[in-house]
């Protein structure tokens, strides 16, 4: 039996804020396009070896992270699957 641990990421790009001339006393009004673009990065690492695996996707939800298991299955070559457990909450000496 391996032991890996899995963490995601959200990076992205968050909109620049400039600042626009105006008269003294009076607040400016500028026009901003919000704009966001994020990704995800998904990494599996075995502690023991430090073999990890990384992954990007656009955005997490059931059919992308049934993909990355899949893909974590294929590149561990493993055809019985991959069994999860999880960790209790607020237990970081895990």
């Amino acid at each position: 039996m391996r032991v890996f641990a899995y963490d995601e990421h959200r990076l992205g790009l968050k909109p620049v804020y400039r600042r626009v001339w105006a008269r003294r006393g009076e607040r400016p009004k500028a026009v901003v396009a919000h704009r966001y673009r994020w990704f995800y990065l998904c990494t599996f690492v075995e502690p023991e070896t430090g073999e990890s695996l990384s992954l990007l996707v656009d955005g997490i939800d059931t059919e992308v992270m049934s993909w990355v298991l899949w893909e974590f299955r294929g590149w561990l070559g493993e055809e019985e699957g991959v069994r999860l457990v999880f960790l209790p909450p607020y237990s970081p000496e895990l």
